[in-house]
């Protein structure tokens, strides 16, 4: 199996990699850093691989934006977050736009095979690979083309601290191998359990995709969020179907999931962004701030406060 990187003009390879099939290694795990300076932009490569996984840590810099061209040979199921900047990928030369990924968003492909090309200025983010019998060893059926609905979303609180746990590992060897692998698990449990829960769902695929519709009424709304009644006429279902069918499809309640994503969202802002307490409050549709603390820091175990100063 190998991977190479190259500049998408000049043809010129900028790193390339060969690696034993299903990256098995004589080792506990292989790594490998890599830094290639250029007069466009600065290349940073942190690499990790064992059995069925292949993680990397990425960093590019550069003034300007850069066009590089990826190629690898085998089919992976590819999991890309990037951590800041933003990242354009398009096949056939840069003619046909595939998807574009900015700071804590995440796009998943059942299929790295094919040659792409991506655009990119500054871009920090985790790739991670794993090999088709990996995944079906540890979930336990072939990749869902289901997962695709997460492309392009929002990192949870969730999966951000899984990322921060990856990207300072002290361990060396077998224990960082453990925790390594413990942290992808954890990441694909939170990942799966986001997807739309079709099985043994009684519901006519019409009034899923109404469903589908209401979710993402709610996920634009969180400030100003509609009632049921509201939310049932916007999504074309009565209110008793929306209700059971969210329920059943989701999840959550309508007003459970609305209180996931603005609690998602708030420790986003309070992290991320540094905002402060008041004004996350009013950003997530809190009249009262001490409602939106309380409610907060029964999510999280901790005062929205004292998590921004982290």
């Amino acid at each position: 199996m190998e991977i190479k990187l190259s500049e998408f003009s000049s043809g010129k390879t900028i790193h390339h990699q060969v690696y034993p099939d299903n990256f098995n290694s004589s080792s506990d795990l292989e790594e490998e850093h890599s830094r290639y300076c250029d007069s466009n932009y600065t290349i940073s490569l942190t690499e990790n691989w064992f059995e069925g996984i292949h993680i990397c840590q990425l960093s590019i810099q550069s003034a300007d934006d850069c066009n590089f061209y990826l190629e690898c040979d085998k089919t992976h199921i590819g999991l890309f977050f990037c951590l800041s900047g933003s990242i354009q990928h398009y096949n056939n030369e840069l003619k046909d736009h595939v998807f574009s990924v900015s700071q804590h968003q995440f796009h998943i492909s059942g299929n790295t095979r094919k040659c792409i090309t991506f655009n990119t200025a500054s871009v920090q983010g985790i790739f991670i690979r794993l090999t088709p019998g990996y995944y079906l060893k540890i979930v336990n059926d072939a990749f869902d083309a289901t997962l695709g609905n997460l492309k392009e979303r929002g990192m949870s609180a969730e999966i951000k601290n899984i990322l921060d746990e990856l990207s300072t590992i002290k361990y060396t060897g077998r224990p960082k191998r453990l925790l390594i692998e413990a942290k992808i698990l954890e990441m694909l449990v939170h990942l799966v359990a986001q997807q739309p829960r079709y099985n043994n769902v009684t519901m006519k695929d019409e009034d899923i995709s109404k469903i589908m519709l209401a979710k993402t009424i709610v996920e634009n709304n969180i400030q100003k969020p509609y009632s049921i009644l509201e939310l049932s006429r916007k999504a074309g279902l009565n209110d008793y179907k929306l209700k059971k069918g969210f329920k059943e499809i989701v999840g959550h309640t309508v007003f459970g999931y609305l209180n996931h994503i603005r609690m998602e969202k708030a420790h986003q802002l309070l992290t991320a962004d540094k905002k402060a307490v008041n004004e996350v409050s009013f950003l997530v549709g809190y009249k009262n701030a001490q409602h939106f603390i309380a409610a907060f820091k029964k999510k999280y175990n901790i005062l929205p406060g004292k998590l921004k100063k982290i």
